[in-house]
């Protein structure tokens, strides 16, 4: 069994090695400098006491730390868009329904601010022929529509980016649909 003396005598030791190694000057040892009467500089032995209070306070303060810290947090691949419809809204538009999905229970994302959404034909192998995409308000909650500019028929990809309240990365996703 540690006694508390030993405990302590450990700890100054502790304290002294982490002020050689930080400052390069030990208490212990004779001044450096000639005429001087200290053993060490008001600036050493501030540091010094700073250390020893430190010393004590660490524990204290990674438990706060601890205790404090916010509930874990989801990852942005716990998150998927799927498509839930797809219908034609007119010469060369479509209506893309989607549902952002937290994979984890399953259930739908509400409240989500899809800041960023694309529409091109890569999966077609034309990338480069893009279509303008307009948010529309959804119906259910969980749900979010997009009126896109498809301009031609085929294999057409939507990318969105969302940002989740409570949620500290952005979540990316696309999916593909064909426009009629």
């Amino acid at each position: 069994m540690v006694d508390a003396s030993s405990r302590e005598t450990k700890s100054r030791e502790l304290i002294r090695l982490a002020l050689v190694l930080r400052t390069g000057l030990d208490p212990a040892s004779p001044p450096r400098h000639r005429g001087s009467t200290d053993r060490t500089s008001p600036m050493i032995l501030f540091r010094f006491s700073l250390l020893r209070f430190s010393g004590r306070a660490v524990p204290a303060s990674v438990m706060t730390m601890l205790f404090l810290v916010s509930p874990a947090r989801s990852a942005g691949t716990d998150f998927r868009f799927e498509i839930v419809q797809v219908q034609p809204a007119g010469k060369d538009l479509t209506d893309v329904t989607v549902k952002l999905t937290h994979l984890p229970d399953g259930k739908p994302v509400t409240g989500a601010v899809i800041f960023q959404a694309t529409a091109d034909m890569g999966p077609s192998g034309m990338g480069v022929m893009t279509g303008k995409v307009t948010p529309q308000p959804a119906e259910p909650a969980g749900f979010y529509r997009f009126r896109t500019e498809t301009g031609m028929a085929g294999k057409w990809a939507l990318t969105l980016t969302a940002k989740i309240p409570g949620e500290n990365d952005t979540v990316r996703g696309t999916v593909t649909f064909d426009a009629k």
